[in-house]
């Protein structure tokens, strides 16, 4: 990854961006200027399609191609990818600009965040909110988020988690509320518990 960026740079240097690493599978691009923000799509909501079609498009289109084009031919050149094809791996052989933009406010709202979503544990620290593991929720400040759609949070959340946040309520918890994908919410609240004695319809 390093000897990739390293190679790289000068080329988005030029169009004036900052290409930088923080890990091998996240590399980051500062434009000098927000309208230089690329149109594309995040890479797992277009797997197996043809990129052809996801190419950032728009005003500025014309530019992102070249460079990715540049960037694509400067890749396949590369030391890294030669000893790569080598050995059988597969090459480190495009970029894919996405998730472009300035950073919004980050909303304070949570004071813990459980979850294993990148982007969702980024804003969370943004925000000054801890990262705990979803077992750990039980004994977070309040109020807190879990995100349940990882298929494993969810099985944790049904078969332990609930029970753990519902032996808080009227106490340090006032309310559970789900809210999911399909747009339906419920709360619960600790009186819901008498509910029991309500016939049923």
């Amino acid at each position: 990854s390093d000897a990739l960026v390293r190679e790289l740079k000068p080329l988005f240097g030029d169009a004036g961006f900052e290409l930088s690493a923080a890990a091998p599978d996240r590399w980051f691009l500062r434009g000098l200027v927000s309208e230089q923000v690329p149109a594309a799509p995040d890479p797992e909501d277009i797997l197996g399609d043809d990129l052809e079609a996801h190419l950032p498009a728009g005003r500025d289109g014309a530019k992102w191609r070249r460079l990715l084009n540049e960037a694509q031919v400067t890749l396949h050149n590369h030391p890294v990818n030669i000893a790569r094809v080598a050995r059988g791996a597969l090459a480190a052989n495009t970029l894919w600009f996405w998730g472009g933009g300035r950073r919004p406010e980050l909303s304070r709202s949570f004071k813990a965040v459980a979850g294993a979503d990148r982007v969702l544990r980024a804003l969370a620290r943004g925000a000054g909110a801890a990262l705990v593991s979803p077992g750990e929720l039980g004994d977070a400040e309040v109020p807190a988020l879990l995100d349940c759609w990882n298929a494993a949070q969810w099985q944790w959340f049904c078969a332990e988690g609930h029970a753990l946040v519902t032996r808080r309520l009227g106490r340090s918890i006032d309310a559970l509320e789900l809210e999911a994908w399909s747009g339906e919410r419920f709360r619960y609240r600790s009186s819901h518990r008498w509910r029991f004695w309500r016939k049923a319809a």
